[in-house]
């Protein structure tokens, strides 16, 4: 695992994170070639703290979640919980977000009650 104190500074160093920033963040995490738990919440806290992020880790890093949400093959009311709190962070849900809980719904073989509130609370929402 490598340290992500450091990783975080040098990624965030200029407040942006762009391709060769997505890059270096690649190299470093898929080094031991897991993504687990702890390396999610340190990119939720990356696309948190940049003041603006290209397309290319958008899609990194909603790949990212999913892959992780949908580990046991549908959505449990724990990750539910913890995408409502990671999709609605900052209080708006964009047409990415949408995207993506429409992605997770498909691909889940089942979903829990508190991931179809999630996702009809984001969809009838409208706010980008």
């Amino acid at each position: 695992m490598p340290d992500l104190g450091k990783l975080k500074a040098k990624v965030l160093m200029r407040g942006v994170i762009e391709d060769r920033e997505l890059e270096t963040i690649c190299r470093s995490l898929y080094a031991d070639g897991q993504i687990d738990k702890p390396v999610i919440e340190f990119l939720v806290l990356l696309r948190n703290e940049a003041r603006a992020v290209c397309p290319a880790f958008d899609d990194f890093f909603f790949e990212a979640v999913k892959f992780h949400v949908l580990g046991k093959g549908g959505v449990g009311a724990e990750e539910a919980m913890w995408l409502r709190q990671v999709l609605l962070a900052h209080g708006r849900i964009d047409a990415r977000k949408r995207r993506f809980l429409t992605d997770v719904k498909n691909e889940a073989r089942w979903v829990s009650r508190e991931f179809e509130q999630l996702y009809e609370q984001c969809m009838k929402g409208g706010r980008d």
